[in-house]
């Protein structure tokens, strides 16, 4: 069987390509009881991070270089 037509091996492949970002975790609140998985950890922090609404500054630090950031204000009332 070729590996790659093997969908489990696929998908390790493909999950495993996120480990090379080490993504920060966070954990879970006492009111879930189970047991969250690494990479459910990774989207529970880049969720709540996400809530909280973006740094421009912070961001333009992360920015790839083909990208520039942007402020944009509204001076409308």
């Amino acid at each position: 069987k070729d590996e790659e037509d093997d969908p489990e091996s696929y998908m390790n492949r493909v999950v495993g390509a996120a480990d090379s970002y080490n993504l920060e975790e966070m954990e879970a609140p006492g009111t879930l009881t189970c047991n969250l998985r690494p990479y459910q950890k990774q989207a529970l922090y880049w969720m709540s991070e996400s809530e909280k609404g973006i740094d421009v500054d912070k961001a333009a630090e992360t920015l790839h270089p083909c990208w520039e950031a942007y402020r944009i204000c509204d001076e409308r009332a």
